[in-house]
């Protein structure tokens, strides 16, 4: 154990230094004794001296040597301090200077590179700040023009349908003239021009209305093509009528020319009324009313008659009948159509309509030009007689039904 005295339960050492040598005396603890002893010691010439590194207090400073203070102070001298041991003696101070100078060095060196590396990591943020509103701009405009279109198609639309509600002519009632002399007949126009849809509503229909809609406007293109089509041949004639006829695959056809004295109107009103049929078509029993549309058209199931060599027929059609309110035409088409609701009944044979229709056509003298055209596939066995016969009586519908109305409304 050391002879320094303790302070604070520690050793302390007193080192006396001489005049002659520095003049003062310090008392301190030991590791502060070694630093002093070490900066008192180093040479006024810059020489080499070895740098003191505390490791412990129990060791020699400098390879065991101990350092002696004979001479008293305050009765106490120090005989045998706690030695430092230096941890390489060989490295110089300037050794060591030279390496802190080294590192700080390569510690400047280094600070442009990190400086430079921030600047460039700042830089590629930036350039991900300006790509990321970029694509939020290109969002915003992508959605922007999305808006833009749908809101220039409803105006598109909306123009659209205001240009054909105002150049769509007003249906006007007073081209069809009638008698108010038959109410019953009279009663059955007043419906019909009441009820009568100039302009389509096909958002009203659904998918299979639709479709059969757009059946019946092809049926008008069929009977327009029958009635210029140069291959029917003059069957018959009669006083105020013409019946033709024309050889077409399994179809019996007919063709009735001829003039019926009342409005278009008039006899619209007449051949329209279901039980009115029997007076001008034997050859149906019974008619039904499968399903009505907003559209002037209706499905209806018709009945044939049949015989002990022929069976019955029926058909399944569309019916419908447009207006032209600027020169007074009427037509009328029907055409086969099938629907699951109406499957075959049991003791008929489904007949096949390509088309039967009627234009009725005003006259200066209040009468009314009327063209028929039948083309039917009755299906099953027949024999030709019974075509032809079925044939001619079509050929002479004009008549019959000029004759069927005069009768009901004379």
């Amino acid at each position: 154990m050391g002879c320094g005295p303790v302070k604070d339960g520690k050793e302390t050492s007193t080192i006396i230094k001489k005049e002659d040598d520095y003049s003062y005396k310090m008392i301190m603890e030991p590791e502060t004794a070694v630093k002093e002893i070490a900066n008192q010691l180093e040479p006024k010439d810059e020489q080499p001296v070895a740098l003191p590194i505390i490791k412990d207090s129990s060791k020699e400073i400098e390879n065991n040597k101990e350092y002696e203070v004979s001479e008293p102070h305050n009765n106490h001298v120090i005989e045998n301090p706690k030695a430092v041991e230096v941890d390489n003696p060989s490295t110089s101070v300037n050794d060591y200077k030279e390496e802190k100078l080294k590192e700080t060095d390569k510690l400047k060196k280094d600070e442009p590179i990190k400086k430079e590396v921030k600047e460039e990591e700042k830089e590629v943020k930036k350039e991900m700040k300006k790509e990321a509103k970029k694509e939020a701009k290109k969002e915003v405009k992508k959605e922007m023009k999305k808006e833009v279109k749908e809101v220039k198609k409803e105006e598109v639309k909306e123009v659209k349908e205001e240009k054909k509600a105002n150049n769509t002519p007003v249906f006007d009632k007073s081209v069809f003239k009638y008698s108010a002399k038959h109410n019953e007949l009279a009663k059955s126009i007043k419906s019909i021009l009441d009820n009568y849809k100039s302009n389509i509503d096909l958002s009203l229909l659904n998918a299979k209305a639709k479709e059969y809609y757009n059946y019946a406007l092809s049926l008008h293109k069929i009977f327009e093509d029958l009635i210029h089509d140069n291959r029917w041949k003059e069957s018959d004639k009669g006083t105020n009528w013409t019946g033709y006829s024309m050889s077409y695959e399994s179809y019996v056809t007919s063709k009735s020319i001829g003039r019926i004295q009342a409005t278009p109107i008039e006899v619209l009103a007449y051949i329209t009324n279901l039980e009115y049929t029997k007076d001008y078509n034997d050859l149906i029993k019974e008619t039904i009313v499968i399903d009505q549309y907003p559209v002037n058209m209706r499905m209806l199931r018709l009945r044939g008659k049949g015989s002990f060599l022929v069976g019955a027929r029926e058909f399944l059609t569309i019916n419908h009948f447009t207006l032209n309110a600027t020169n007074g035409i009427i037509e009328v088409v029907n055409g086969s159509i099938e629907d699951e609701r109406c499957p075959t009944e049991k003791n008929y044979v489904r007949g096949y309509m390509r088309i039967m229709g009627t234009r009725l056509t005003p006259t200066s003298t209040g009468e009314t030009d009327v063209i028929t055209i039948s083309m039917v596939d009755p299906k099953g066995s027949i024999p030709n007689m019974f075509k032809t016969s079925a044939g001619k009586q079509q050929s002479t519908r004009v008549n019959l039904i000029d004759k069927g109305f005069k009768k009901r409304f004379p």
